[in-house]
């Protein structure tokens, strides 16, 4: 779901780089999705280019996407987003229609000017999307939602937690942006066919390493088009220790590889949390306890 605002320039115009655009926005304004490698160069281009998500730290949950196409700059707000969320796309959206001189149009065929799009209703957006949420969770779906750094998966407790909440914008709010603003490593899924044809599937955990990992492993939706199948995975854990010191690569040695399920049975209860329904936080393991997991 998502609602977009368009600004389209006078012929003639001249686009604006992404770097011009963070410094129209308001302060702290900041991509995500860059690699820190590539940020001057991502910078350097326009909006016909690419579709950005932006936002500031630490106050996005979902953040707001950024493109030009179909003649004008197009602000996409994925909804339900969080009251912050708003806040700063609203506030992007008046500067850029202030620096350009022409009026902001919902996608419902509204028009707003730099001065009005500030008060747009968004708590009532939020509202009808939490409702909508709900239903859907209730029925048996499962909810998942990008934030500016991880998805956020909603079970049906989380929910009811938001909507029985004060405030079900803000609790909504921060419960994404809590989980967004974790310092932790994301494992990423790795994928490869064995020689004999099984699909195996591994996970990195690395020692004294705060790491997310999943409750229950499952292929990507990319992955499943690359490996083209249906059939069972074998999902382990890689275990890495650190000999050394831990800014040199060489330090990193693996220590081990235990079976998936074996490896989160045998985890430290005081170093998990559930963090929604698909992932859940390891605080940092020291050696002997990952040396444990593989009993």
């Amino acid at each position: 779901m998502s609602r977009i605002f368009s600004i389209t320039p006078a012929p003639g115009h001249r686009l604006l780089t992404m770097e011009r655009v963070m410094k129209l926005g308001p302060a702290g304004l900041r991509p995500y999705d860059i690699d820190g490698d590539d940020v001057d160069a991502f910078l350097a281009t326009t909006p016909d280019e690419v579709i950005s998500l932006w936002g500031i730290d630490p106050y996005s949950s979902r953040g707001f996407e950024l493109d030009f196409s179909a003649g004008g700059y197009n602000v996409r707000v994925c909804t339900p987003a969080s009251p912050n969320d708003w806040r700063i796309a609203l506030d992007v959206l008046a500067a850029l229609s202030r620096y350009l001189g022409e009026p902001i149009r919902d996608e419902d065929g509204s028009s707003y000017s730099p001065e009005t799009i500030t008060s747009f209703p968004f708590a009532r957006d939020i509202g009808a999307c939490l409702t909508s949420l709900r239903t859907a969770v209730e029925r048996g779906s499962t909810i998942q939602l990008g934030g500016v750094r991880r998805s956020v998966s909603f079970t049906t407790d989380m929910l009811r937690r938001v909507l029985d909440a004060q405030s079900p914008e803000d609790e909504f709010g921060e419960t994404m942006r809590v989980i967004q603003q974790l310092d932790a490593y994301d494992a990423n899924q790795m994928v490869a066919r064995a020689p004999k044809g099984e699909v195996l599937g591994m996970y990195t955990l690395t020692e004294s390493v705060a790491t997310i990992l999943p409750l229950e492993p499952r292929l990507s939706a990319s992955m499943r088009r690359q490996i083209g199948t249906e059939v069972p995975v074998e999902w382990t854990l890689t275990l890495i220790g650190i000999e050394g010191p831990a800014d040199r690569a060489e330090s990193y040695v693996r220590a081990g590889e235990v079976r998936y399920r074996e490896a989160l049975a045998r985890l430290p209860q005081h170093k998990i949390r559930v963090l929604d329904g698909a992932s859940m936080l390891v605080d940092g393991l020291d050696r002997a306890e990952l040396a444990a997991l593989r009993r």
